[in-house]
């Protein structure tokens, strides 16, 4: 009897439950949706003063648990057109004994090809800040006294967010500050947000994503894969967050951050530390270097890890608020070398633009891990960070010495100074390639405008072949490498350079470039083959006949200076001037930057009062503008550069000498 009543004890409960379910089942297929939906959207008109819209279809699941499938959803400022979020679809369980006595309690949220869009406007607007955020972030005193004369009770009695789980996938989040010109974002975003909470305990997060951003320099997209994971607290009552632990990870490099957050009364304040342990820069930078360069490296036996790895570590302490960034003092190694610097950054206000001030101190770095290519991809990063375009800087970087792949710097001294839009690199004298250089390069960014460009340097005794492997720019034209000048000429190159160009490019900066160079090149050798082609040529129409057989093929100058004049470009006919010992060669032509054709009208003289007279023929040949045609293409030999222009020879062979002519 006892277990007949037990059973149907139990067939009654399950058919209550069941009726209870399918009653439930009918309100909330038919106005749960509805319901749903205007939650949603009051939850972020009255939390957050921003308009929610669900553009798509709203599905109800009830197992293994209560929850809502939604498509299409979208996110807006009223006080901006741009959409501030989109999410292709959208799952979100709730309790359902919550949702049905009209309260909305969320268990987990899903979000599936979500696009953020995060601006702030020329004006200095962020289009997140709706005025209600905006008035909660600034702590208006208005606010700060209602908090006051808030009870203990009626805190406690505040909701507060909280959510068991919070799933991001498939997601981009895009960035740009119209203020600075800065562009990048975040791609292939995964996010695992567990027992997310604004109450003030601890919650995690563990994700992943690909920084990119253009860069203009390269004229490409750079990515960085991250990896992320935190240990966070937030209170939004008490306006204070906590960063316990946050894990950057960008291989083989993983850096930890904590730091404590407040922005109570209007004013931000953050402070922390940040370091990372021993990684290898050299497998750092490769990772985010394009393949283009690993493929182009040199086939060979490859070289130790001895040799190329490059141990780093960093740590530093951060203070953050409303009058800038602080960076005390920064400490790194890389190998054997330490490094030491501090930062300050005055943010922006009404009477003044932003401000950094730094200084960097460093003994010798051993930077042999760089080659060539590396070196000129990094380098626009480099400026960037040197001489960044944004606000006023002033900047010194003293480093003891540079250990390269090729060649060595004495002690570098570095100056950095920006206002506005000028910016001014002074480089102190410095040990390199056998010489020693020193100069000041000035750069200027009107807005909307080409990239106007000052250098005035001086070079002493440099190795010219060192040299000149080394300055020619990346994006100079590979068909010709300009490999006459370093097969030709060899010795110890001195110069003063003064020259001004306007452009971002290497065509550009070259057709527009004006100024002088006068140069000198000591302990020389020439290889003269083309001069001797020249002259042979010119003594086989002379009457008095001649001969070159005796020249070397290279010879050694005294003297070997000369200068160029550019008015308007190299594409546009310029001045040149040669003078090795008794010949001078003088003229002008233009050189197109884009195909490597030049086209040069000079003028070969024998001088006939030169201390020293190593290029003998006979008196015929001597004190005569000898004319000659300089058409050609810079790919090709040496021998069809130059050859004389024939009837203008004949010409001067047969005007009567200086010893004929009449007095």
């Amino acid at each position: 009897m006892k277990k007949n009543q037990l059973v149907r004890i139990l067939v009654i409960g399950f058919v209550a439950v069941a009726l209870a379910a399918a009653l439930l089942t009918v309100p909330l297929t038919f106005i749960g949706k509805n319901r749903f939906k205007a939650s949603l959207e009051a939850l972020a008109r009255e939390s957050l003063g921003l308009e929610l819209s669900v553009a798509g279809d709203i599905g109800l699941g009830f197992f293994p648990r209560f929850e809502f499938l939604i498509e299409d959803l979208r996110l807006k400022n009223p006080e901006f057109p741009q959409e501030l979020a989109s999410a292709r679809s959208a799952v979100i369980s709730v309790d359902i004994w919550e949702f049905a006595d009209n309260r909305l309690r969320v268990n987990e949220i899903i979000l599936r090809g979500l696009h953020v869009n995060h601006r702030v406007e020329a004006d200095g607007r962020n289009i997140w800040l709706s005025p209600l955020l905006r008035d909660s972030f600034d702590g208006s005193s208005d606010q700060t006294e209602r908090r006051r004369e808030e009870s203990d009770e009626e805190l406690a009695r505040r909701e507060h967010l909280s959510i068991g789980r919070i799933v991001i996938e498939d997601s981009t989040i895009d960035f740009q500050d119209v203020t600075r010109g800065s562009n990048y974002s975040l791609r292939g975003v995964t996010l695992d947000i567990l027992e997310a909470n604004d109450n003030g305990a601890a919650f995690t997060v563990e994700g992943m994503a690909t920084y990119a951003t253009y860069s203009a320099a390269h004229a490409d997209e750079i990515f960085v894969p991250l990896n992320v994971g935190a240990e966070l607290a937030f209170d939004s009552s008490a306006q204070q967050a906590s960063i316990h632990e946050l894990r950057l990870g960008i291989a083989p490099m993983l850096a930890t951050v904590t730091a404590d957050i407040d922005w109570q009364d209007g004013s931000l304040n953050m402070r922390g530390t940040a370091q990372a342990a021993r990684f290898d820069l050299n497998d750092f930078l490769s990772g985010l270097e394009p393949t283009s360069i690993a493929e182009a490296e040199q086939p060979g036996a490859p070289i130790s890890a001895a040799l190329t790895a490059s141990p780093t570590s960093f740590s530093f302490g951060f203070v953050l608020d409303n009058s800038g960034l602080t960076i005390p003092d920064f400490d790194a190694t890389l190998g054997n070398a330490t490094i030491d610097a501090d930062l300050r950054l005055l943010a922006v206000t009404a009477s003044q633009a932003e401000n950094l001030n730094y200084s960097v101190r460093a003994s010798t770095l051993d930077l042999s891990f760089l080659d060539r290519q590396r070196i000129a991809f990094w380098q626009p990063v480099l400026l960037d960070l040197v001489a960044s375009g944004d606000g006023n800087t002033t900047g010194s970087i003293d480093v003891e010495g540079i250990t390269g792949a090729a060649h060595n710097l004495g002690e570098l001294q570095l100056f950095v100074s920006t206002e506005g839009n000028v910016q001014n690199i002074e480089l102190q004298p410095v040990s390199l390639w056998g010489g020693e250089i020193e100069g000041v390069l000035r750069l200027e960014r009107p807005p909307g405008g080409e990239k106007l460009i000052e250098l005035d340097a001086s070079l002493r005794r440099l190795d010219l072949a060192a040299f000149s492997t080394f300055v020619m720019p990346e994006d100079f034209p590979a068909s010709y490498p300009v490999l006459p000048l370093t097969s030709t000429f060899d010795g110890k190159l001195s110069a003063d350079i003064a020259l001004v160009a306007a452009g971002d490019d290497w065509a550009s900066i070259a057709n527009s470039i004006f100024g002088d160079i006068t140069y000198d090149l000591s302990n020389n050798t020439v290889d003269i083959s083309l001069v001797k082609q020249v002259f042979s040529s010119i003594a086989a129409l002379s009457p008095a006949g001649g001969s070159t057989e005796a020249w070397p093929d290279r010879l050694s100058f005294e003297q070997l200076s000369g200068f160029v004049i550019l008015t308007s470009g190299i594409d546009a006919p310029h001045r040149v001037n040669l003078l090795m010992d008794n010949l001078e060669i003088e003229g002008s032509g233009a050189i197109d930057s884009a195909s490597g054709d030049f086209d040069y009208r000079l003028a070969f003289t024998l001088l006939d009062d030169a201390r020293v007279a190593p290029l003998q023929i006979n008196d015929a040949h001597r004190g005569k503008p000898w004319p000659v045609n300089c058409v050609a293409n810079l790919g090709a030999a040496a021998s069809q550069f130059c050859s004389p222009d024939f009837a203008g020879v004949r010409e001067l062979f047969a005007a009567p000498s200086r010893s004929q002519a009449p007095n």
